[in-house]
């Protein structure tokens, strides 16, 4: 087998055109990779992300972040892991694993983290990183479902929810929302009255993110009499509709606001020819406890349980 040495290289924002050029053509695009969307958490989050060269092309990055002891691929984000193209196979992929350990041993960190991509990310399905990953000695620490709608295929959706969308068809629209107002009267309320928690973007941060990303994040609301019943918060990443926020009204829960959007919004991404809409995790909290009623009221949209999983080794 060919050997390969390949080269990384630390992130600079003297980089940022050549790193986004690469997020846009990568088998495993998303705007969470793009370098406004990691930036705008610096505060938060000291950047230690990764450029990998093979015969001086670029030819994967590593989203990253680190603490005193530990590097991340990247919990600050909701998932993490090696970006590539086309091009990428197994054996360069192990070289890199094996050359980040080195680097990491080097720079004296105690321990790596990935939290993976789910794979209907991926252009073509491709397991071989998690391969590598156990291959080179991490273990999986944590594993989460998360529920996704394959738009490809007609999935039996729920009559009960079905039901709603025509009765509903005379009284509700569909339309782009008011964003403040969206997460000022809606979101916000919701969390804390129901879960006593807030968002984990503020208002500002979703602004700032929105303005950065005109095209990808996009809210979606139903209304009567110009009244925000519910919403979602979609961030389009490549051939994926990720469902990032949604909250509904009182009023909303009444009328069952809810199934209408998630309804509308699995029809407009299917006619736009997305291939998935991820619908975000069901686990709660740090005991990793699966909500059944949450799992239960996503499937009846046709969604199928994914499995997120993060991987952790010791140095």
């Amino acid at each position: 087998m060919q050997a390969y040495q390949p080269t990384i290289i630390d992130y600079s924002p003297a980089h940022k055109e050549e790193w986004d050029a690469f997020v846009d053509r990568a088998l495993n695009t998303s705007i969470l990779y793009r370098r406004d969307y990691m930036d705008y958490h610096s505060n938060r989050f000291t950047d230690a992300s990764y450029m990998v060269y093979l015969y001086d092309k670029l030819v994967a990055l590593l989203p990253g972040h680190k603490t005193e002891t530990t590097w991340s691929s990247h919990l600050g984000l909701t998932y993490g892991g090696l970006v590539v193209d086309t091009r990428m196979r197994y054996p360069v992929m192990t070289a890199i694993v094996r050359e980040v350990i080195s680097l990491s041993r080097k720079r004296h960190y105690r321990k790596l983290i990935f939290k993976n991509q789910l794979e209907c990310y991926h252009r073509y399905l491709d397991s071989s990183w998690e391969y590598t990953l156990r291959a080179e000695g991490f273990q999986q620490t944590r594993q989460e479902f998360n529920p996704v709608i394959d738009l490809g295929i007609e999935v039996p959706i729920s009559k009960t929810k079905e039901g709603h969308k025509r009765n509903q068809q005379t009284d509700f629209e569909l339309a782009p929302g008011h964003l403040q107002r969206y997460w000022e009267n809606v979101l916000c309320p919701q969390l804390e009255s129901r879960y006593n928690t807030r968002p984990v973007h503020s208002y500002k941060e979703i602004k700032q993110l929105a303005a950065a990303f005109p095209d990808q994040i996009k809210l979606w609301c139903v209304h009567r009499n110009e009244r925000i019943l519910a919403g979602v918060l979609i961030f389009e990443c490549g051939q994926v509709a990720r469902i990032q926020y949604a909250a509904q009204t009182g009023d909303g829960m009444r009328v069952n606001a809810m199934d209408y959007v998630y309804l509308s919004v699995i029809a407009q991404y299917r006619e736009r020819g997305f291939r998935f809409i991820d619908m975000g995790i069901v686990n709660d909290g740090e005991d990793h406890h699966v909500n059944q009623g949450l799992l239960d009221y996503k499937r009846s949209f046709g969604a199928a349980p994914h499995i997120q999983r993060r991987f952790e080794l010791s140095l």
